[in-house]
């Protein structure tokens, strides 16, 4: 008579067995999953390079190329400094309309859209040399008018101080404060706001393609 313990054991190791092929099986297609999506991003990030060419230039901002879109001429030049997370095609129409009077430069900030990542830390005194270094070199002198929307408005104002004697005006466009982080905070904290995810979260589901492919979700 075979013993009823020895059949209890027997079942269990083909159920055990049975599980370890079924989690082998679904850890390799979530490795499959997530390695076509590292090589879709990387291919469909290729193909954009190809496709949509800065239409403006790359210029040097102190070790690395900012992409400036000069349009129109005539005093004074149009500085167009972009929100939090905006690009130089944030503005649309605005530049060429400005363009048949002055002339206007929008431009991406250092890892945004066609400019380079910068290795200088992203404090508002580095942003705001960089982007003079790269008019200087570019040969759009002044006077500038600066205008700045959101957070761009605080880059604008930094500006302003840092280089009055170039600074014939200053347009701001729903501007951020300067104690905006301190007037929020509590707001946030009483909303249970958990924050952003971190840089190196955005940068994984930037590179895995899930950003690309979950968009409306995700952002």
């Amino acid at each position: 008579m075979i013993n009823s313990s020895i059949i209890k054991n027997s079942a269990s190791r083909k159920l055990r067995s049975k599980l370890m092929k079924l989690l082998l099986i679904l850890i390799s297609a979530a490795v499959l999953i997530t390695g076509l999506g590292f090589l879709y991003e990387a291919i469909a990030s290729a193909s954009a390079k190809k496709d949509y060419p800065a239409p403006g230039k790359l210029v040097d901002a102190g070790g690395y190329n900012l992409h400036l879109l000069q349009q129109g001429a005539g005093a004074p030049t149009i500085i167009l400094e972009a929100g939090s997370g905006e690009t130089s095609l944030s503005w649309r129409n605005i530049p060429e309309q400005l363009a048949e009077t002055a002339t206007v430069v929008s431009y991406d900030r250092a890892g945004y859209a066609w400019s380079e990542q910068a290795d200088t830390e992203r404090s508002g005194a580095n942003i705001v040399r960089e982007l003079h270094n790269a008019l200087q070199n570019a040969g759009i002198p002044g006077p500038y008018l600066l205008v700045g929307h959101s957070l761009g408005g605080m880059y604008a104002r930094l500006f302003t101080q840092t280089y009055p004697e170039e600074v014939t005006g200053l347009v701001l466009i729903d501007a951020r404060p300067e104690n905006d982080d301190r007037e929020t905070k509590p707001i946030l904290e009483a909303e249970n706001y958990a924050g952003n995810p971190s840089t190196s979260m955005l940068s994984l589901l930037k590179r895995s393609g899930a950003l690309r492919l979950f968009q409306n979700q995700l952002l």
